[in-house]
């Protein structure tokens, strides 16, 4: 980069020649490279795929940068014929900027058209000879086999965003004990170590495995469950799964989480806390009135407890419930025991109905005692 940066100052009556002209034009391509080569390391942007027909290799549109900054844009397809010589081996497909000006086009040609053309350039260097600095990037490699000539993307250059290091003032404090954090790296992929998985939605005929994300910024972007984040899983035909964050519901409200189990939502929470659950009467089999709810009821033992996270809480038992409706009681495979705290509402929902019946027959009673004449009146 120059030393210093200037560009023309214009003003009324002012004389201008090409110089000044010129000057605005490097003006533009020194800040431009300058970002570039602050932000990007060397190498391909987007695109400049390859492939090969006879002995031409062929690279289409895209975009690279090079160690100064320059960018390389291939608004169409280009090629390189890959002479009888050299004869076979490995070599490595290079592309390197350059325009009319540097490939030595005639200026009259150039006044004529008034025009700079810019003209990226294919080359083949051997793949084991030691590099030289270059500014050239490398898109592959191209092995030459007599007649025979086959492009891989091997050794292909891609740029990655630079990312400063922090100042002194800014560091991180000291990390706590505990499991190692993934970290970012300027110039290496972050790994995250566990379950979670990034990549397309996984398949498979057994059990469900790990679930992979997908992430959205917009939650109108994704038409299946419109949803800003989502993940599942597919275990064949017959089952799926997924768990949808930050979703349009039915209604127009904000839906926070949605659970749906073959594609049939069974369980949400809305922007006010309002928790539903399915229970359509589609979704149940086995349908029957229950039985003896208030004796049920007299039997199971409220009380008050502290989680482990040390709030208080009113419930039940799991032990306790499992004596009165092992239905609604869950063992884990590690023996922890849980609750469906749902299921209770409908055993307290027919105790109430039983206990209303009971009230009426008394009131029917007191009320027919009431209005019958007294057998043995006073005299």
């Amino acid at each position: 980069m120059k030393k210093t940066v200037t560009r023309t100052y214009y003003f009324d009556g002012e004389l201008l020649g090409t110089a000044d002209f010129v000057r605005d034009q490097q003006y533009v391509r020194d800040v431009f490279i300058a970002q570039n080569a602050a932000l990007l390391s060397a190498g391909v942007v987007d695109g400049l795929a390859g492939s090969v027909s006879n002995r031409t290799v062929m690279i289409g549109p895209g975009l690279a940068i090079d160690a100064r900054g320059f960018p390389i844009i291939v608004p169409s397809p280009i090629s390189l014929d890959v002479a009888a010589d050299p004869a076979g081996g490995l070599f490595n497909l290079t592309i390197a900027y350059s325009d009319s000006i540097q490939s030595k086009t005639p200026k009259d040609k150039l006044r004529a058209n008034h025009t700079i053309v810019e003209q990226p350039l294919l080359a083949l260097s051997p793949a084991a000879a030691q590099a030289a600095v270059t500014t050239a990037i490398v898109l592959g490699t191209v092995k030459v086999d007599g007649a025979t000539v086959t492009f891989t993307n091997d050794g292909r250059q891609f740029a990655r965003l630079k990312l400063a290091p922090p100042t002194a003032a800014a560091q991180p404090p000291a990390p706590q004990p505990g499991p190692a954090q993934p970290q970012l790296s300027p110039d290496a992929p972050v790994t995250i170590k566990g379950p979670l998985t990034v990549g397309d939605p996984l398949t498979g005929t057994a059990v469900p495995v790990s679930a992979p994300l997908v992430a959205q910024i917009d939650f109108t972007q994704r038409k299946d469950s419109h949803a800003a984040a989502s993940f599942g899983f597919s275990s064949g035909a017959s089952a799926s799964g997924t768990l949808a964050i930050g979703k349009a519901g039915a209604a127009g409200e904000f839906v926070f989480l949605e659970l749906s189990h073959n594609g049939t939502a069974v369980w949400s929470i809305d922007q006010d806390g309002t928790v539903h659950t399915a229970s359509d009467a589609r979704l149940k089999r086995d349908i029957a009135d229950i039985d003896n709810a208030l004796l049920s009821v007299s039997r199971l033992r409220p009380v008050s407890f502290r989680a482990q996270g040390g709030a208080l809480r009113i419930g039940v038992l799991a032990q306790d419930l499992e004596h009165v409706l092992p239905q609604s009681v869950r063992t884990e495979a590690s023996g922890v025991k849980s609750v469906a705290y749902g299921d209770l509402i409908g055993v307290l929902v027919k105790a109430v109905q039983e206990m209303a019946r009971r009230i009426d027959a008394l009131e029917q009673q007191l009320s027919e005692r009431d209005a019958a004449p007294d057998k043995d009146p006073i005299p």
